[in-house]
């Protein structure tokens, strides 16, 4: 039956032609091998019963199996009494042995999603993993599983609220803190300040060294409502970041930027800022960015709020995260808004997720 016309023009997908990124794959076929079956039909034996994969999801298979539990059973002992004696009819027994004259196809798959690292601004449970407000929690969201990635506690910083985070690619991690802290070892971190954490180990034994990343004060960023509580990066590298309360920095061509708690600002290579979202364009004026993202690849915003929040046709909560596909940014900021993570339904317990990153 694999040699059927239609599994062919299947598995040779949309441009017809074998060997091309559109194919399917025949797992059985793959991994079983030609004699797989499951079908017996007059003593012959086949399948008709198929799991196809195409290149993405192919990468994701651990494996598959045939569960011969019906071709090889005699069809005395099916669910169909039809024509048979009262003798013939009292073997059936209902479990899964011929429950149907096919065997199902099992597949074995591990599923990739996002990474999500979240840090919340008290203590609290992902899933089945208790956190602190000092530490970074990860979320597979392939698996739907949580681990610790980030202990506070380990490397000296239990005595305050990491409120705004970003996982750089080389692995090291950017922090900012909501109160002043002098951490063991290194010294004293402002709230308008970030530092760069560089692991040598993570999650439950968590060590390392910090090192200063952006001093908030050489930037404009000196009162304590300009602290920083968001961390992202355009698509060009520049730094974003969003602040506690009200700020006025220096603003790019000359005179002050100023703006809000729910916008985010973006730090030019002159030393000066522009208004990356607008957050009064998109959504109401009480609303408060606590944490953000931005996609490099296709430059959509991610973001979580203090509170519950209205943003275009989207409403949620302090747990969790929605997304900005940006029509227009800057002084005249334009989105379309999506939700990408409600943290009730991941068992996140957190009181409110204050920062946050992602790995796709």
């Amino acid at each position: 039956y694999d040699k059927e016309d239609p599994i062919d023009a299947v598995l040779a997908g949309a441009d017809d032609t074998l060997s091309t990124a559109d194919d399917y794959t025949d797992l059985a076929y793959q991994l079983l091998g030609e004699y797989a079956y499951s079908y017996v039909f007059d003593g012959q034996l086949g399948y008709l019963d198929y799991a196809l994969a195409n290149q993405d999801l192919l990468s994701q298979v651990t494996g598959v199996t045939i569960w011969n539990i019906n071709s090889d059973e005699p069809d005395i002992l099916d669910y169909d009494m039809t024509f048979k004696q009262d003798a013939q009819d009292a073997l059936y027994e209902p479990n899964a042995y011929r429950s149907s004259d096919h065997d199902p196809v099992v597949v074995g798959l591990r599923l990739e999603g996002d990474d999500l690292y979240l840090s919340a601004n008290s203590n609290g449970m992902g899933g089945n993993v208790a956190y602190a407000d000092e530490d970074i929690v990860l979320y597979d969201l392939g698996s739907s599983e949580w681990s610790m990635y980030f202990d506070g506690s380990d490397v000296g910083v239990k005595s305050t609220d990491v409120d705004a985070l970003h996982v750089m690619d080389d692995g090291s991690i950017l922090m900012s803190f909501e109160q002043k802290i002098n951490i063991a070892g290194f010294g004293k971190v402002q709230p308008q300040d970030i530092v760069r954490f560089i692991p040598t180990s993570l999650g439950e034994d968590t060590a390392g060294s910090f090192e200063m990343y952006f001093d908030g004060s050489e930037f404009g960023l000196k009162k304590y409502g300009e602290g920083v509580d968001a961390i992202a990066f355009t698509p060009d590298g520049r730094l974003v970041v969003s602040t506690l309360a009200a700020f006025k920095v220096p603003q790019t061509g000359g005179g002050k930027l100023r703006g809000s708690d729910d916008d985010l600002i973006a730090l030019n290579p002159s030393g000066d800022w522009e208004m990356y979202l607008d957050g009064s364009d998109v959504w109401h004026y009480t609303e408060d960015v606590w944490g953000s993202w931005i996609d490099a690849a296709t430059g959509d915003v991610y973001l979580s709020m203090q509170n519950e929040f209205t943003a275009g046709a989207v409403s949620g909560d302090e747990l969790d995260i929605f997304v900005c596909q940006p029509d227009a940014l800057g002084a005249d900021t334009v989105c379309t808004f999506s939700m990408y993570f409600d943290g009730s339904e991941a068992s996140f317990s957190g009181n409110r997720i204050d920062g946050f990153a992602i790995d796709k």
